[in-house]
């Protein structure tokens, strides 16, 4: 069973596999990438999304920002939509680290 927390390991693992391939990019590009790879960690199938949620409540009781697939106001978008949130942060997060260095 997969966790949220899982997700963000194998995204942290991915982008430090890929860095020296952006990290001469400007800001913006390297954004976009990081989008781009969080897209692609985003389940698709409901039933992986609410077993992710099933181990981290706040996923389901919490209203993101934007609501993923369709945008509609359901469970299952909202779930989408606080992954990614987390995953952006978390690679806010990195990227920000990355510049201190």
């Amino acid at each position: 069973m997969e966790r949220l927390k899982d997700y963000e390991n194998n995204l942290i693992k991915e982008l430090d596999e890929n860095w020296n391939e952006y990290k001469d990019k400007d800001e913006d590009t390297q954004r976009d990438w990081i989008s781009e790879l969080i897209d692609a960690y985003i389940p698709v199938y409901t039933y992986d999304l609410l077993e992710i949620a099933r181990n981290d409540f706040w996923l389901a009781t919490t209203e993101p920002e934007l609501m993923c697939f369709d945008g509609k106001n359901t469970a299952v978008n909202a779930i989408a939509g606080n992954i990614y949130q987390h995953l952006q942060e978390k690679g806010q997060e990195w990227l920000d680290s990355k510049k201190k260095i």
